[in-house]
């Protein structure tokens, strides 16, 4: 197997890199954190007067956005390779805008701010993936092991509002209590 230059001078945990593992712990934090938050907006959307267009609108928007943006900043990643600045500026407009969220008096704010936070993932993601396969000899299994936290995070994170709900939080209290994983 062909090794890569640098790639010696890293310490493998489980065969996997450590740069791996902190992208795979980052991954699974920023989605438990995205996913608390896009359970409930639909309830917390619909509570502030939205309907089911107002929904529709919503989510259609912002993956329209999403998808445009994964190939510029994808560009952008391979072009200046500044994963590390483009992961925490991604975590942080991300995180900032789930806290307006839960401040939103109308279905308009919610529909930029979810927008703005699908941008702040778009950003991170595209990086990580770039650190992972440049930080391990085997780009599949990292990869494969940044699914993994990936999956995992969805799953927490579909299961913490739930919880939640059940103690009797308020849905901005939810949104609010979403960023601290993030």
């Amino acid at each position: 197997m062909e090794k890569k230059a640098g790639i010696d001078s890293l310490k493998f945990i489980f065969g996997v890199s450590m740069p791996v593992l902190i992208i795979g712990l980052v991954t699974f934090l920023m989605l438990i954190s995205s996913e608390m938050m896009l359970n409930i907006l639909p309830l917390f959307t619909m509570s502030i007067g939205g309907t089911p267009l107002i929904l529709g609108l919503i989510a259609g928007m912002s993956t329209f956005i999403l998808n445009i943006l994964y190939a510029i900043w994808g560009w952008m990643d391979d072009k200046y390779l500044r994963q590390k600045s483009i992961i925490i500026c991604g975590c942080l407009i991300s995180n900032v805008s789930k806290l307006f969220l839960g401040f939103s008096p109308s279905w308009e704010y919610v529909l930029g701010l979810k927008t703005t936070e699908y941008v702040g993932n778009c950003i991170r993601t595209s990086s990580c993936d770039d650190i992972c396969s440049c930080n391990s000899f085997d780009n599949a299994k990292a990869l494969r092991y940044n699914r993994v936290f990936e999956s995992l995070g969805l799953v927490m994170g579909s299961f913490f509002p739930f919880i939640f709900l059940l103690m009797s939080f308020s849905y901005s209290q939810i949104i609010f209590f979403s960023v601290i994983p993030g």
